[in-house]
């Protein structure tokens, strides 16, 4: 991982490796996505990681889960997708929340339309 900070606002973004981008684009192909994660409250650092589009069988199990027990509905989520720094993201509230956002704006829903026949 490498780090790249913004002069003008002292943002430091801790940033996948181009390695690890391009074995994941490999093996995951247009369904992969960069997170950018804010780490702190200040939202002054980052993590960039490296997350696949749900699912539906995903989508699914989070679906299943979403009233019972809303954390294991997101846990399935964010366990299921994140593909790089995945405990340093289940550790942190902050982290696991923000991807769960993330992840859930990633979820391929279209607005199907309906008349009468």
């Amino acid at each position: 991982m490498s780090h790249t900070e913004n002069q003008e606002n002292k943002e430091t973004i801790q940033k996948v490796a181009e390695e690890t981008i391009s074995s994941l684009k490999i093996e995951h192909g247009q369904d992969l996505r960069k997170l950018t994660l804010p780490a702190n409250e200040d939202e002054t650092k980052f993590i960039e990681v490296m997350a696949v589009v749900p699912k539906r069988k995903i989508i699914g199990q989070y679906q299943k889960y979403e009233r019972i027990d809303p954390l294991k509905a997101q846990e399935i989520v964010v366990k299921n997708c994140v593909l790089t720094d995945k405990e340093k993201v289940l550790a942190d509230d902050g982290l696991f929340y923000a991807a769960f956002t993330a992840l859930t704006e990633l979820m391929p829903i279209r607005q199907g339309k309906s008349e009468r026949a």
